[in-house]
């Protein structure tokens, strides 16, 4: 679980709106 969640803010930050 945690692990998706930092992919998934690591790829926010890597892809910003």
């Amino acid at each position: 679980m945690f692990y998706y969640c930092v992919k998934r803010i690591l790829s926010r930050e890597l892809l910003p709106p």
